[in-house]
C-alpha cells in the first residue's frame, strides 16, 4: 500500500481516492490538498458532460464537510 499522504486524519486518503477515481472516469481532475483542518479538492480540469461537473462538485462538497475538523 502507498504510504499515507494524510496520516494524522483518518479516511482522507479514501476520500481522496475516491474522487480522484470518479473525475477521472468523467474525463477530468482534480487536486485534493489539506486546507487548514480540512480536505480540499480542486478541480482542475473539466469533466466531459455538464452533469458530470455538477457531480463532481456535489461529491467535493461533501467531502469538504465531512473532513472538516472544526
Amino acid at each position: 500500500m502507498p504510504e499515507k499522504r494524510w496520516p494524522q486524519f483518518e479516511g482522507w486518503d479514501e476520500k481522496a481516492l475516491a474522487i480522484e477515481t470518479l473525475a477521472q472516469a468523467c474525463g477530468a481532475h482534480v487536486y485534493c490538498a489539506q486546507k487548514y483542518q480540512y480536505l480540499a479538492v480542486e478541480i482542475q480540469k473539466r469533466a466531459n458532460t455538464p452533469e458530470q461537473m455538477q457531480a463532481l462538485h456535489a461529491v467535493a462538497d461533501m467531502i469538504e464537510t465531512l473532513t472538516d475538523r472544526e
